[in-house]
């Protein structure tokens, strides 16, 4: 039979995957840094370029009258009509079988 080759003894700082230290985490703030600093020019990129949008007329004077119904602008009235009966119960309830 033949001899089989010893397996190769390694220290503890030899088998490790990577080194121990810093440089993870400097990559890691660097490229926060750097996302930082694009997302800020992408901003005022984006403020300086932005179209012109005109402001929407005010609600404070309404251009027509919402109610052509009223009588002498008085508004809405909440009453109801002569001769009709309020409703008893809601419409957001199930009729009783």
């Amino acid at each position: 039979m033949a001899d089989k080759p010893k397996p190769a003894v390694f220290s503890a700082r030899e088998a490790r995957q990577g080194w121990r230290g810093s440089p993870v985490l400097v990559v890691l703030i660097v490229s926060l840094i750097l996302v930082a600093a694009v997302w800020l020019a992408a901003e005022i990129w984006g403020s300086v370029n932005e179209p012109d949008i005109p402001n929407p007329p005010s609600a404070s004077a309404p251009a027509d009258n919402n109610n052509p119904g009223a009588s002498s602008g008085a508004g809405f009235s909440d009453n109801p009509p002569e001769g009709s009966r309020p409703a008893t119960e809601g419409t957001d309830r199930q009729p009783v079988p």
